[in-house]
């Protein structure tokens, strides 16, 4: 049985908008401006009778009208008085409210926003009941989904009715931020039609070598101050790499973050989103105050120079090419590298698939690619790179295991011993080229798998977008629950992940848990392993312990990898079909990053077990807080 609820609980929604009740006071408006019509009849209109015939027609017409209007108030008050009285003597929400909330500010979050993801976790935890629960964050209440179920309820709403919410959209478009990230309905499958194949896999290919050069660059930079510092802070300099990779990828401009240290347009885009944070929950939306809105918190600042600075780099991309220069040119005049990268593709599937993109929705849409293609992928391999050097500091194996695919991986690629995965390719064709340059999408896509292994298990429990939000466009259904258009939603999608529930696994949907059968809850780097003969590890845990496991739990040689979704409760790039479009290239950027890495060197903490626990805040995005010192010793 349905059941139709008002989650504004207490507040009647048919009740009038304000602006559409019209005073009493009104109406004798009218019956005064109809009485002075009277002043302007005709000179000639001498018959006093027939003058007061007309003036007693008006005057009672008049008076009709405002006994009329009158009427009707009394008839809206009185409806009003009784949606009022039925909304107090019906029934509270299905399910648990968060207690404490206060008027206009809401639920109060121990530490503030930058601790946000934990508290609403630990809410879920506290308060939540089936999977669902209410908090008040700035007088907005908020229908929080923290199971399995629940989500899924919801994801078959997306993505029409049920959207992102519409105040991130707004702050995001007011910070020029409009591309296919807040776009909905048929504005987002008309752009998802030019940035979903920009980054296809056939076009992240083209994008390998570029992430190769920025890894070795970061690469050598680090074995530099390992010489003259005796340990690196990875934290800055691995947003540098992400950072000089878009950059490549975008507009085939090489900023060089990596060794100068300035980060460019990224910079801006960088304190646009740390101030969209905040706009999003702020109690009112103060940047729509009339000239200076924009400008209170810094934000439009930065905002109006980077949009500046993307016009800029559009109009280059579109001009004719500069005289002078030597390189090989096509047909339409631009460079091989010009034509690959993702802004060029861009603008050339507008022009094949004759969708309109105005010069603003270009601007958002390179905004969205930095904004969401930096700091998300850099934090992931810095929590990559940190679960390795504290495997390897306590004593564990899996560094050396992943180690020793990666140089596997390189051996074939250079033609020497080992399978490689060399897909078909001869010697021949690598001829003269260094085992770095032969490598490619294939190899890092089908090999590897200890390391994917990791970077999945990193992305579901550590990974950088633990939180979505959505809003009801109509009526939508969730567990034979009716919530009604406008409702808010939050979606805690890492909770979720965490949380074993029966619901799960009668539908198939549980985690596999690796060769130690690791629960939900606990964070399992080889827990996407599948053995050699098919199944998963914790599949065939029982058959290969006492032969082929080792006592840490760690696999035999030729094991693969399972590729995580939604079904088992990943949504670390979201889920249904607005999943991250970017999601290939990121996946290449953290394997080619510590590949590169791992070849040269092996890697431990500063300081070994005396070294700071990793914690987290949440601002742009769920990062950590903690510095990561490296300490890099030569293979």
């Amino acid at each position: 049985m349905k059941a139709t609820i008002n989650p504004n609980n207490g507040l009647n929604p048919f009740l009038a908008d304000p602006m559409q009740v019209h005073s009493p006071v009104f109406g004798m408006g009218q019956l005064a401006s109809v009485t002075k019509l009277s002043l302007f009849l005709p000179a000639d209109f001498h018959d006093f009778s027939r003058s007061g015939l007309v003036l007693a027609l008006v005057f009672g017409l008049s008076l009709v009208i405002f006994l009329a209007f009158s009427k009707t108030q009394k008839m809206e008050h009185k409806q009003k008085q009784e949606q009022k009285q039925q909304c107090s003597e019906s029934p509270g929400p299905l399910w648990p409210v968060v207690p404490g909330a206060r008027p206009f500010v809401g639920n109060t979050i121990p530490g503030g926003f930058k601790n946000s993801t934990i508290c609403f976790e630990d809410w879920a935890a506290r308060y939540g009941e089936n999977g669902i629960f209410e908090c008040n964050i700035f007088g907005k209440k908020l229908i929080v989904l923290y199971s399995d179920e629940t989500i899924s309820a919801l994801d078959k709403h997306r993505p029409y009715d049920i959207i992102r919410r519409s105040r991130t959209s707004e702050v995001l478009d007011s910070l020029g931020a409009t591309g296919i990230f807040t776009a909905e309905g048929a504005q987002w499958k008309r752009e998802r039609r030019l940035v979903g194949p920009a980054l296809n896999r056939k076009n992240v290919k083209d994008y390998v070598s570029v992430v190769k050069l920025v890894a070795s660059r970061l690469v050598q930079k680090w074995e530099d101050a390992m010489e003259k510092d005796g340990s690196v802070l990875a934290n800055d300099d691995l947003l540098c790499y992400s950072v000089d990779i878009i950059s490549l990828v975008v507009f085939a401009t090489d900023v060089n973050s990596v060794q100068t240290g300035d980060k460019g347009i990224c910079s801006e885009v960088q304190n646009v989103l740390s101030r969209a944070a905040l706009r999003i929950f702020a109690p009112f939306p103060y940047w729509n105050i009339p000239v200076v809105g924009q400008y209170l918190d810094g934000a439009g600042f930065c905002a109006d120079r980077a949009k500046a600075t993307m016009r800029g780099i559009l109009r280059d991309h579109e001009s004719p090419p500069l005289k002078g220069k030597d390189h090989p040119r096509g047909e339409d005049g631009t460079t091989p590298r010009v034509r690959k990268t993702f802004l060029a593709k861009l603008l050339a599937l507008t022009e094949e698939k004759g969708v309109r993109l105005s010069e603003d929705r270009v601007i958002g849409n390179l905004i969205t690619m930095f904004a969401a293609g930096s700091e998300t992928t850099s934090v992931t391999i810095l929590d990559c790179i940190y679960e390795l050097a504290l495997d390897k500091t306590l004593g564990g194996s899996l560094q050396d295991e992943i180690a020793g695919e990666v140089l596997e991986m390189f051996r074939g690629a250079s033609g020497g011993s080992g399978n490689g995965n060399n897909n078909g390719k001869s010697n021949q064709t690598n001829k003269g080229k260094t085992a770095e340059e032969t490598i490619d999408f294939d190899r890092l896509n089908e090999g590897l798998p200890r390391l994917r292994s990791l970077l999945y298990e990193v992305l579901r429990v550590k990974g950088p977008s633990p939180m979505n939000n959505g809003e009801a466009r109509t009526d939508v259904e969730v567990n034979g629950i009716v919530f009604p258009a406008g409702t808010q939603f939050l979606l805690l999608a890492r909770y979720a992940s965490r949380v074993e529930t029966l619901w799960s696994a009668l539908h198939g949907r549980s985690l596999p848990g690796g060769p130690e059968g690791a629960g939900p809850g606990a964070f399992c780097p080889r827990r996407w392993l599948v053995v050699p003969g098919g199944g998963t590890a914790s599949d065939r845990q029982s058959k290969h312990r006492n032969h082929h496991h080792h006592h840490d739990g760690s696999l035999p040689p030729g094991v693969g990898v399972t590729k995580p979704t939604f079904r088992n409760g990943f949504r670390a790039f979201g889920t249904g079909p607005r999943v991250c479009p970017g999601r290939d290239l990121a996946e290449v950027e953290v394997l080619v990053m510590v590949s590169f890495l791992l070849k040269r060197f092996e890697v431990s903490l500063e300081g070994g077990r005396s070294h700071p626990p990793m914690e987290y805040t949440t601002s742009v995005t769920f990062r950590p807080s903690t510095d990561v010192r490296l300490v890099l010793a030569p293979r």
